[in-house]
């Protein structure tokens, strides 16, 4: 399953280069938290038209979860990718920018809420919307606040049921303009 989810994205983004302008394209690496964890990742952005643009991510989603005052633990990793879309206000794709994302993970989750524990395997998205700012660097750098809010979803759960529900996310970007 982790091998036809990889091949899928990739597959994704090579037939979404074939929708972009060509004149903006960035790499970079995103650090992105949430009430969960982190989700650490490279990144790439293509243009589809002046202010439209797609992003892709794959890294790994961590999770650390500690509730105490419900007695819930949950800990573990996994790979994860997102695919985006930002609309940007100005026409140099930089500034205040607008957009929606799907983050997608699979991940294995060690738990415990109060004397049971156990292990389970969860595929996740979040859907979520998106602002932030584009700082440029000079000419080629930028570094990018972002902040999220979406819902995540358990959509397959191979052992006991993990945290899902209302999410806040922010982020920093730090990439090369090509």
């Amino acid at each position: 399953m982790k091998e036809k989810s990889i091949i899928l994205f990739f597959l994704l983004f090579y037939f979404s280069i074939g929708f972009c302008q060509g004149d903006y394209f960035t790499l970079g690496i995103e650090g992105q938290q949430h009430r969960d964890g982190l989700f650490p990742g490279v990144r790439a952005e293509l243009a589809l038209s002046d202010q439209l643009a797609l992003g892709i991510k794959i890294g790994i989603n961590v999770v650390d979860l500690t509730r105490t005052e419900k007695e819930i633990f949950e800990d573990g990793n996994g790979s994860a990718a997102s695919l985006g879309l930002r609309y940007y206000f100005s026409n140099d794709y930089d500034k205040l920018f607008l957009g929606g994302r799907a983050d997608f993970s699979r991940n294995r989750i060690d738990w415990a809420k109060g004397t049971d524990s156990g292990t389970s395997n969860v595929i996740t998205t979040v859907p979520n919307i998106m602002t932030g700012y584009v700082f440029q660097l000079g000419d080629h750098f930028r570094f990018t606040p972002n902040l999220a809010a979406g819902y995540k979803i358990n959509v397959q759960n191979e052992g006991e049921s993990v945290q899902s529900g209302p999410v806040l996310l922010w982020g920093l970007n730090f990439e090369y303009r090509i």
